[in-house]
């Protein structure tokens, strides 16, 4: 498990992220959430609904408290505490099905031949 927490605890990863921070700190200065694209020069104005409202206040509260650091350490945890519950529910006679089901749910972003943390993660926890 520990494998897994530093495997999910690591740099900037997404290319989105830069993104999701600026919209979380739009949020927090505005107070309130955005009804049109803020930040897309091609959709100026497009409505637009954020449904990733919560981690993007929560990654720009973060960011201003202890920078990347503490984005993804956070993140790191909520991880590794997912899979922590993963690994308890599956038991130790039985057959881990919800662990194997996991596989298809880390897309590698069109990067099939690197492998991102989420994959590794997801690979060690079905050697189990």
């Amino acid at each position: 498990m520990v494998a897994i927490w530093a495997a999910f605890t690591s740099s900037v990863q997404d290319p989105d992220y830069w993104w999701h921070y600026r919209v979380g700190r739009w949020m927090l200065d505005n107070g309130r959430l955005p009804s049109t694209d803020l930040f897309t020069y091609t959709a100026t104005g497009h409505a637009w609904i954020d449904h990733e409202y919560l981690s993007e206040v929560l990654i720009a509260l973060l960011q201003g408290w202890g920078g990347l650091a503490a984005v993804s350490l956070f993140f790191g945890a909520l991880t590794w505490a997912g899979f922590w519950l993963i690994y308890k529910t599956a038991g130790a006679g039985r057959r881990p099905y919800v662990i194997a089901g996991t596989k298809g749910m880390c897309p590698s972003h069109g990067k099939a031949s690197v492998p991102t943390p989420e994959r590794r993660a997801v690979n060690q926890l079905q050697r189990l």
